[in-house]
């Protein structure tokens, strides 16, 4: 009886690690997208000012989400949002526009990959 008790507490545990990654990592991509929404500012330093901190807020929390996502998606998201960085800098609003919608699909990509259900934990 007591090997029971102790594997439903496992199992209880277990569960409520995956629902707080979860939720963690979808309050994660949240701020990040509204940050990035807030760098498409018209005003350039504002941008420049919101892209920095879309960068270190990043750094700052990719360190957690690796523990439970694929480090090429990590990576994915990085490349994006230093191409950001760069195509603001350099003025070219085509490229900029193009790869903040590829960073939009990829925070979503984030968001679904650990939503948790049956198909993700299986």
């Amino acid at each position: 009886m007591k090997s029971l008790a102790a594997v439903s507490v496992l199992f209880l545990l277990m569960l409520a690690v995956i629902l707080g990654n979860s939720a963690y990592i979808n309050r994660v991509v949240d701020e990040l997208a509204v940050t990035l929404q807030y760098a498409n500012s018209e005003n350039e330093t504002e941008s420049n000012t919101k892209l920095q901190a879309l960068r270190t807020q990043w750094e700052k929390e990719k360190i957690y989400i690796q523990a439970s996502v694929a480090h090429k998606k990590i990576d994915t998201v990085s490349d994006l949002i230093t191409s950001l960085l760069i195509y603001k800098r350099y003025g070219n609003q085509e490229e900029y526009e193009k790869t903040a919608e590829l960073l939009r699909f990829a925070f979503e990509e984030l968001r679904l990959l650990e939503e948790f259900s049956a198909v993700n934990i299986f």
